[in-house]
């Protein structure tokens, strides 16, 4: 049996989120710059929880009090989501300059992968765009990849539809050296 929630605790709760919600509000309106911001009051703020459902909203403009509902589910799809690692080890390939490239995990059916290398290459986000454009090079997860020994290489497995990053990891490059 469900516990039973007495009205005045509903009230405190309810109070105490939409004073979260009214003091951001009142923070971010009076830190503005933007004469919209500061003046208009063209702002909106709001508790959410962890469903990405608004708990508690300020009242502003018309315009603005459904808008949180739209963005959330985005800013949950760009940001919420944690990245997959992926296990990535490098040996010396057959010639000089080459690394040979073991990731352990099996790529997606869906997916493809990309490569960087390079003394300061960090990992992509989860949703990042990561594609040749974007310097990405693209890999078949077999073909020796040319790389200096010490520097990073960071594996990215994409979406291939939309080059989003699912997967990533990185290893420092071992390539063969000349002899």
């Amino acid at each position: 049996m469900a516990k039973q929630i007495d009205t005045v605790t509903v009230e405190v709760v309810r109070n105490l989120l939409m004073s979260i919600a009214e003091e951001t509000y009142g923070i971010i309106v009076r830190s503005a710059y933007s004469t919209n911001m500061k003046e208009r009051r063209d702002v909106c703020t709001a508790v959410i929880d962890p469903d990405g459902n608004s708990v508690a909203q300020v009242e502003s403009l018309a315009a603005l009090l459904g808008s949180m509902l739209s963005v959330v589910p985005n800013i949950y799809e760009k940001f919420g989501k944690v990245m997959e690692t992926l296990t990535v080890q490098s040996s010396a390939g057959q010639n000089n300059g080459e690394t040979t490239i073991t990731v352990t995990e099996e790529k997606g059916e869906k997916n493809s992968r990309f490569y960087r290398t390079g003394k300061n290459v960090t990992l992509p986000a989860y949703n990042d765009i990561c594609n040749s454009t974007k310097g990405w090079t693209s890999w078949n997860g077999t073909d020796p990849i040319k790389a200096k020994t010490g520097d990073k290489i960071v594996i990215v497995e994409v979406d291939t539809e939309t080059s989003e990053a699912r997967k990533a990891g990185e290893a420092t490059v071992a390539a063969k050296e000349a002899e």
